[in-house]
């Protein structure tokens, strides 16, 4: 945020990486009551957030870097912040749930339809979560999962090989 502030930007809208239902979010009212003030998309955890969106005037950067980050607690503490810095209220987006753990990304891949590109994701997740013989057929396109040595919330990223 700090640095889309500092490259001369008025709002900001950052979102997280291990939400997969960012493609239903109505970015249309996202731009529309970031105008007003910020914008959260908390998680259906009630403890983190999906998207954030600020504008300039609502962003203290000494403030914001000692917020909970990758901990339970950052939506409360991050909506206390907001409401100390803005005008006008914070929207409140819908809840969405992010993926933090192998139990959430595996509860995703046995509910969710498997047609399509997320078909494809999710037959290569179940190869490299070793259940491929539970896994849809699909092409093979070559997947390598990139993990880091440090525990975070997020989910690891997959980069196609080649």
């Amino acid at each position: 945020m700090a640095e889309a502030f500092a490259q001369g930007f008025e709002r900001v809208i950052a979102v997280g990486g291990d939400c997969p239902w960012l493609h239903e979010v109505n970015w249309t009212l996202v731009e529309k009551r970031l105008s007003g003030g910020p914008v959260v998309g908390p998680t259906t955890d009630g403890q983190g957030a999906y998207l954030i969106g600020m504008r300039r005037s609502d962003f203290d950067a000494d403030a914001f870097a000692v917020l909970p980050w990758q901990t339970p607690k950052l939506l409360p503490a991050l909506l206390t912040h907001l409401s100390l810095r803005a005008d006008q209220g914070t929207t409140l987006l819908r809840f969405y749930q992010d993926i933090n753990s192998e139990h959430h990304l595996l509860a995703l891949l046995q509910r969710t339809s498997k047609v399509g590109v997320l078909g494809l994701l999710i037959a290569r997740l179940y190869a490299i979560l070793g259940n491929a013989e539970t896994a849809p057929s699909t092409n093979d396109v070559p997947v390598t999962l990139i993990s880091t040595s440090h525990l975070v919330r997020g989910p690891p990223a997959l980069h196609h090989a080649g």
